[in-house]
């Protein structure tokens, strides 16, 4: 079912194109003036894409990361995982 919508447009529907754009940024100068505005620098836009890209490339919760690949990769390879995780942990906590 479509919803078809009956009487007189109501709120911003009513308004210009201006005036709602007018009312958006006085509520973006009060976000400021109260200290509640979101104050991106570029490093934290990095870190923020940078954590929704790593969160967006994982399907499964099951999927081994990347790390955990190769580390089976050079256990594999060489049997030095324990070294190597033990290195990681100290390294990134």
């Amino acid at each position: 079912m479509v919803y078809q919508p009956t009487g007189k447009p109501r709120g911003f529907a009513t308004m210009t194109p201006e005036r709602k754009r007018e009312i958006a940024s006085k509520g973006g100068k009060a976000a400021w003036v109260n200290g509640t505005a979101n104050k991106w620098t570029s490093e934290t836009a990095r870190e923020a894409g940078r954590k929704g890209g790593s969160v967006s490339r994982r399907t499964k919760k099951t999927e081994p990361t990347p790390v955990e690949q190769a580390l089976t990769q050079i256990d594999q390879a060489f049997g030095l995982v324990d070294v190597i995780e033990a290195a990681y942990r100290k390294h990134f906590g």
